[in-house]
């Protein structure tokens, strides 16, 4: 991903580029994250205040450059723009397993506009999550699989 971009946005808005919100920026660039993950990670890149931590994520979500799902009872901050497509993007997560897929859709945006009768409205994102689980929802019978089914299924689809 081009941090170089969501950085010049922050600049053209004449906002500071602190060392605190290039790191969380690098960070969130190569993968989603809870705060205690980030905050593991800042404290190794020397910055150990969390509130600086929690300030900075709600100054990002605020500018829009990033935004959260909700992974079981933790937020889970994304980078927008790190998938290839940053405007839909589908969270699929197997309940059985706890094993969570990412899709990147291109066309349900599409949908969605013409559904909802948005036309005249320019969506800037839009992020689904769907939690479930195979009817057979046991452990053992993914292990025994060799694979999640549903991890199956993602990757039919993405062929």
């Amino acid at each position: 991903m081009d941090t170089q971009k969501l950085i010049e946005r922050l600049k053209e808005r004449h906002h500071r580029i602190t060392k605190a919100r290039l790191d969380i920026i690098n960070l969130l660039s190569v993968k989603p994250m809870t705060v205690h993950e980030l905050f593991d990670r800042m404290i190794a890149l020397g910055h150990p205040n969390v509130q600086t931590i929690y300030n900075n994520l709600s100054f990002l979500e605020g500018e829009k450059l990033l935004y959260t799902t909700l992974n079981k009872n933790s937020k889970e901050y994304h980078l927008v723009g790190w998938e290839k497509d940053p405007n839909t993007h589908v969270h699929i997560k197997c309940e059985a397993n706890d094993d969570v897929f990412d899709i990147v859709e291109g066309e349900l945006m599409a949908v969605i506009k013409r559904t909802l009768g948005l036309s005249g409205f320019d969506v800037d994102h839009i992020d689904i999550s769907i939690l479930g689980h195979c009817r057979h929802n046991v452990r053992s019978e993914c292990a025994h699989r060799g694979t999640c089914m549903l991890k199956e299924l993602v990757q039919t689809y993405m062929n």
